[in-house]
C-alpha cells in the first residue's frame, strides 16, 4: 500500500471520527477531502502514494500535521539518489516541517 498516504488517510479519519463521534466511512472521507471514493481506495490499498499538493494540503488539515511533513516523507521515499533522500529526510527534522499545520 502506499503507506505514507494511507497512514495520513487513516489518521484524518480517526481525526474526523473523533469530532463527529461516528464512524467515518471511505465515502465521509472523500466526501471532506473533496476527491473520489475509488482516490481513497487507491491510496490504501496500492503502492501509489498522493502526487496531489491540494490533496495534500487538505488531509494534513483534517489530520492535524503539516503538509510539509506528509510531502518531504513522500519524496524521500521516492527519492533514487541517496542525497536526495537525505535532504528530504534533513527537511523532516527542521521546525517548519513539524510546526506549519494549517488548519
Amino acid at each position: 500500500m502506499g503507506d505514507i498516504t494511507a497512514r495520513y488517510l487513516e489518521q484524518a479519519r480517526a481525526k474526523l471520527s473523533e469530532k463527529t463521534g461516528e464512524k467515518v466511512t471511505n465515502y465521509k472521507l472523500s466526501q471532506k477531502l473533496k476527491i473520489s471514493q475509488m482516490a481513497i481506495s487507491k491510496y490504501l490499498n496500492s503502492d501509489r502514494e498522493c502526487d496531489d499538493d491540494d490533496i495534500i494540503f487538505r488531509i494534513a488539515q483534517i489530520a492535524q500535521v503539516s503538509p510539509l511533513e506528509i510531502i518531504a516523507k513522500i519524496h524521500a521515499k521516492k527519492a533514487q539518489s541517496p542525497e536526495t533522500k537525505a535532504l528530504w529526510s534533513a527537511l523532516l527534522s527542521q521546525p517548519i516541517a513539524k510546526d506549519c499545520i494549517l488548519c
